[in-house]
């Protein structure tokens, strides 16, 4: 069968410009797939390569059918000889071989089926004794595609390996200890992009599953230090859920120390204006991510609103509350009654439960991290557990049972949530 006459002059007409090479592979697959004797086609085919004005590229054309079927490329090896001669043409000799072997490595790189008989088709080239120099720059080829493949599959391993379904942020040593002292198979992690150190183990999650679990320290207290703490932990581990946790002063007269704050929303209290006479503060608000309100709302679903659970030895009464509402952030450690920034949240937000120095940094840094092509997280949670009433009677006394009740809400959180990849 010989190519349509038709198709033969449009082809040639189509290869007298170089920028046309897009529309003769078209035309060449297109043709090649309505063909019934396909070694008869490829006959034809390469007769329109030698009447053509621009032999190399439409050899480019004709050799990417066999992207779509692989059997053509077999076919198509004994041809390759007078390929050969009718590129001299158009390439020097040296540079025919390296040519033909790069245009066949693009194919089978692509083709799953023709990467897999790599090695039947250098054999099968291998055997004409004038094409040994094209196998051998093949072999090299697909050995490297090999190689890269297996390194690619190896590090994507160790990534997943790596990844960790909850990272966690604490500031303070009762904090850390807290978790640790929660956390199934707690192992010591240190950082391989930082000196950080980190832990790492497993808190239950929903229906038998474990949620893997990494958690650090930041180096100091405040906003600036959870936001570099924030980066690492995500860049090195990639958390699908973030969770800052730790203590907070109260706010909120009906509230009492030991009880624990759920943040819906975070209220940055820090940001100003001197005007000469006064300093107007001018607050600004992050609001929970909507799948974290999801699993804060099948907690409390599970317990009931504003729940009494079970506290931890040490803890101001025997069951403690749990609350959900705002809570204010910035550098300043209220330690007055009368506090200006207590009133002003009040004024913001009348339901502002407690303050602490460090959330507004971490959902900061949760907003910047969205700009990330690698971003997957599914939001993040803030839980607090009350160590104090920011007044002048604020001291270390709560801190421990404090924070082990935040961790208990913590544990009890991630009982509700599913596997997360």
């Amino acid at each position: 069968m010989v190519v349509d006459k038709e198709v033969k002059d449009a082809l040639i007409n189509i290869m007298k410009f170089e920028d046309n090479k897009d529309i003769s592979q078209f035309v060449c697959v297109d043709y090649y797939e309505k063909l019934e004797d396909k070694v008869s086609g490829i006959n034809s085919l390469l007769r329109i390569i030698k009447e053509s004005g621009n032999k190399k590229i439409l050899f480019e054309s004709i050799i990417k059918i066999s992207i779509k079927d692989s059997n053509f490329l077999f076919n198509f090896i004994p041809h390759i000889p007078k390929l050969k001669d009718v590129l001299k043409e158009e390439l020097l000799e040296e540079e025919i071989d390296n040519f033909i072997s790069k245009q066949l490595n693009y194919c089978i790189s692509i083709n799953k089926e023709l990467l897999s008989r790599s090695n039947e088709i250098i054999n099968s080239i291998s055997q004409n004794c004038n094409l040994v120099n094209i196998a051998n720059c093949l072999r090299e080829d697909i050995a490297k595609i090999n190689n890269d493949k297996k390194i690619s599959n190896g590090e994507k391993k160790m990534e997943s390996e790596n990844e960790m379904d909850i990272g966690i942020i604490t500031v303070l040593p009762p904090e850390i200890n807290a978790v640790k002292k929660y956390l199934k198979n707690c192992e010591r992690e240190p950082g391989k992009n930082t000196r950080r150190v980190y832990y790492k183990g497993n808190f239950d999650g929903y229906n038998g599953f474990f949620h893997k679990v990494i958690i650090t320290q930041q180096v100091e207290e405040g906003n600036l230090s959870t936001i570099d703490t924030y980066k690492d932990i995500v860049s090195e581990f990639n958390p699908t859920i973030m969770v800052l946790i730790g203590i907070a002063g109260c706010i909120d007269p009906k509230m009492k120390l030991c009880d624990v704050v759920i943040a819906d929303q975070i209220i940055y209290y820090e940001k100003r204006k001197d005007t000469g006479k006064i300093i107007e503060i001018r607050g600004e608000g992050y609001k929970i991510h909507s799948n974290a309100k999801i699993f804060i709302n099948e907690f409390f679903g599970k317990f009931g609103e504003d729940p009494k659970m079970e506290s931890s030895s040490g803890s101001l009464e025997s069951k403690f509350c749990v609350k959900k509402g705002p809570i204010g952030s910035g550098e300043a450690i209220i330690g007055n009654k009368s506090s200006k920034i207590k009133s002003w949240l009040k004024t913001f937000n009348s339901k502002t439960l407690a303050v602490e120095t460090e959330a507004a940094g971490f959902a900061h840094a949760n907003e910047e991290a969205q700009l990330s092509r690698n971003y997957k997280q599914l939001g993040y949670l803030i839980i607090r557990g009350i160590s104090d009433h920011a007044d002048h009677k604020k001291d270390d006394k709560w801190r421990i049972p404090a924070s082990e009740n935040a961790v208990r809400i913590l544990v009890e959180i991630l009982k509700v949530i599913p596997k997360l990849k």
